[in-house]
């Protein structure tokens, strides 16, 4: 095992994006990573295309896990982003004034807390007593604001979350409402 071959099964799987991912993993986790890519080259053998994707799925969900692992702060920011996504959609903006304050709260927690687990928790059953009492209070910083605030507005004109406004505008548009 070397990480030359390592790389170069990810790439004969056409799945080179998570080759910068190898430099910073252990002995042991090259090595599991190389058996879930040998895996990968036997799932690409099957004859069922519905199959062999639903592995493909599942064998670089494993990979991804070995070599990126569990990030609590990403998870909030998505847990953050598939709330707004949700309520705008349902909703509309017009009325999520301070639920979106503690939205970008949240997000500037990501960021600065180790111990997430409480926040995922509240922001997964949405207990909105924990949320309001703990994160409505405080102003969210310009980056919090464009990533939550910022997103929704895009969201609503363009139908999709992967821009955002800019944080001016985002910031505007939160102090005129709130």
């Amino acid at each position: 095992m070397s990480v030359d071959s390592i790389m170069a099964l990810a790439k004969q799987v056409g799945e080179s994006e998570i080759i910068p991912f190898f430099r910073g993993c252990g002995e042991y986790t090259l090595i599991e990573v190389e058996d879930l890519l040998h895996s990968l080259v036997a799932a690409l053998g099957h004859p069922s295309p519905a199959y062999r994707e639903r592995l493909r799925i599942g064998l670089l969900n494993d990979i991804w896990n070995q070599v990126y692992g569990f990030n609590q702060a990403d998870y909030l920011k998505w847990l953050v982003l598939e709330r707004i996504e949700h309520r705008v959609r349902v909703r509309g903006i017009d009325d999520l004034n301070q639920e979106l304050r503690v939205l970008a709260n949240l997000w500037d927690a990501a960021g600065l807390k180790e111990d997430l687990d409480e926040e995922c928790e509240a922001v997964e059953d949405w207990d909105n007593q924990f949320l309001m009492e703990t994160y409505s209070s405080q102003q969210p910083s310009t980056d919090a604001v464009e990533n939550t605030v910022g997103r929704a507005i895009y969201y609503i004109s363009h139908g999709d979350m992967s821009g955002t406004v800019s944080a001016r505008e985002a910031v505007e548009y939160f102090e005129r409402v709130v």
